[in-house]
């Protein structure tokens, strides 16, 4: 009786993991759309903000700017990938 307990026990986790991957994968591959969609709202309306800012210096050609703003948000897409991906191997 214990083991036919246990083995309900991991398999009710394993679900939970296995639900979370179409999941992780639409939110992962929808981030770059967001972020150029929040690019370009800010542009329209004039919204400060990273995107506006990233433009700005893109006009200005502010190099080391929009170095450290793309490279920002590299690093930001790829902790949501690596997490993406820790969530998913479980």
């Amino acid at each position: 009786m214990r083991r036919v307990l246990v083995i309900q026990e991991s398999s009710s986790s394993m679900h939970s993991v296995n639900a979370l991957i179409p999941i992780m994968t639409i939110l992962g591959n929808d981030f770059g759309v967001l972020l150029t969609g929040s690019m370009i709202t800010e542009n329209v309306f004039n919204i400060p903000g990273i995107g506006k800012l990233l433009i700005d210096a893109i006009n200005r050609r502010d190099i080391p700017l929009v170095q450290v703003v793309s490279s920002m948000w590299q690093r930001y897409v790829y902790c949501i990938f690596c997490g993406r991906y820790i969530i998913c191997s479980c």
